[in-house]
């Protein structure tokens, strides 16, 4: 065992890779005939059409229209367009062009977040339990959502739902998180009050609301995680680190508005689509899922609604499922040759981001065609167009991969969470940012 194996958790030897909602062919073919009865000059009616059905529907549609051009006799241009607006729609909340600064990108020390906004569903526990010990943190009292996930995203729409509705496990005084609750929720840590307070002077933490009502709670609740499972030192401060700033990347470690697209189901601090999260609720560790009985009893049918309440209302839940997948995506990437602390988070987040089976496929590109600082080469889009074969998963992961991620260079979303890491590793919890994870 190296001083970054998991001690106790290991991770599954198959992770999934495709999601079961994948559509079959038969429900493609459905859409591609009534396609078929439209104005096919009318790109609005065409656009109508498809944006009618759910999200991976509307890619796996538009793939196979670009693989069987004699099936539909669109025109290149329209099905091209038609691609870049679903995908702009889907990665705007990861790749908005307005937050990334020309000169500070690669340190990201000019990234901002959007605006702070007021969360009126915000909320705060009045008292708490702090005595922790490893394995013992017992019952939370956070909460399941007892609102409609429907009527929420239609309110996402309208950009008045925050990611997460509070966070029930912190205590606050006077607005504030309570002292003698981060003392004892630090004490037998690695991270040090001073660590924390340091994480201000990273940009977009910066500011007093964002930092007091999400970053700190949520990164109290992530070292409560990580102490409960016993993590040794470095390797604590360093899931401490990917785990930050992937929710960061994600919500703003909760104060973003949830994703506004009504057929996408991504909710939480980690943005888990329901599928994943049910899939990593299943390897969460067994003294951690017993802490949600309505999950552990929950049939196949039950299981989407539930996990959904879990989502949207339970900071402590959204932290120990974000921390699990982590686990189990950096016991596969450590090993990988070249990896380390300078590097791993964008490996890490290719794989959360874009999955684990297309890394070796998205590091093989960045070995063949070393980033210039805008864009990508025309030899290096060709690479992409000729190997997009070779991508892994549904239709919106590879469509996204080839015509978004992997064309925007160093603005791809996996550099941004290294660089967030960066920052963390480094200004956060002073540790030298380029070390060997073997």
């Amino acid at each position: 065992m190296t001083q970054f194996d998991t001690p106790h958790d290991h991770d599954h030897e198959i992770l999934d890779e495709v999601s079961s909602a994948q559509p079959q062919k038969t429900e493609v073919l459905k859409v591609v005939e009534r396609l078929k009865t439209t104005n096919q000059n009318d790109s609005d009616e065409v656009i109508s059409t498809i944006r009618s059905e759910n999200t991976e529907l509307q890619f796996s549609v538009l793939e196979y229209i670009e693989q069987n051009p004699s099936e539909v006799s669109f025109r290149t241009a329209l099905i091209k367009s038609i691609y870049d607006l679903l995908l702009e729609a889907e990665e705007n909340r990861l790749n908005d062009p307005s937050i990334f600064d020309e000169e500070g990108y690669e340190n990201n020390e000019n990234y901002e977040e959007d605006t702070l906004q007021e969360n009126s569903n915000y909320t705060r526990a009045s008292s708490l339990v702090t005595t922790l010990e490893p394995g013992q943190l017992g019952e939370t009292k956070d909460h399941i959502s007892t609102q409609n996930y429907h009527e929420l995203k239609r309110l996402a729409v309208q950009n008045k739902r925050y990611a997460i509705e509070g966070f029930d496990d912190v205590v606050f005084t006077n607005g504030k998180v309570d002292e003698a609750f981060i003392d004892a929720t630090l004490q037998g840590t690695p991270i040090s009050r001073e660590d924390l307070m340091n994480l201000k002077r990273i940009k977009s933490f910066s500011s007093e609301t964002k930092f007091e009502n999400f970053v700190l709670p949520t990164a109290l609740l992530l070292t409560r995680v990580l102490k409960e499972r016993g993590l040794p030192g470095q390797y604590f401060k360093v899931i401490f680190s990917l785990a930050l700033s992937t929710m960061n990347t994600e919500s703003g470690c909760g104060s973003n508005i949830i994703v506004n697209n009504p057929n996408s189901s991504a909710l939480g601090l980690g943005q888990f689509l329901t599928s994943s999260a049910i899939g990593t609720f299943a390897r969460m560790p067994e003294r951690e899922r017993q802490q949600y009985p309505e999950l552990v009893a929950a049939n196949k049918s039950q299981m989407k609604d539930r996990i959904r309440a879990r989502l949207l209302g339970s900071a402590t839940f959204n932290v120990r499922l974000t921390v699990s997948f982590i686990m189990q995506l950096f016991n596969k990437i450590k090993d990988k040759p070249g990896t380390n602390t300078s590097n791993v988070a964008s490996r890490m987040y290719m794989a959360y981001n874009s999955g684990l089976a297309n890394v070796d496929f998205i590091l093989e590109f960045y070995e063949k065609f070393p980033l210039p600082e805008k864009g990508i080469t025309q030899e290096a889009q060709a690479f992409i167009d000729a190997n997009r074969h070779r991508l892994k998963g549904s239709a919106l992961t590879r469509a996204a991969i080839a015509k978004s991620r992997l064309p925007k260079g160093r603005r791809a979303p996996w550099f941004h969470t290294q660089g967030r890491f960066n920052q963390i590793y480094k200004v956060g919890l002073g540790v030298e940012t380029e070390s060997s994870l073997s």
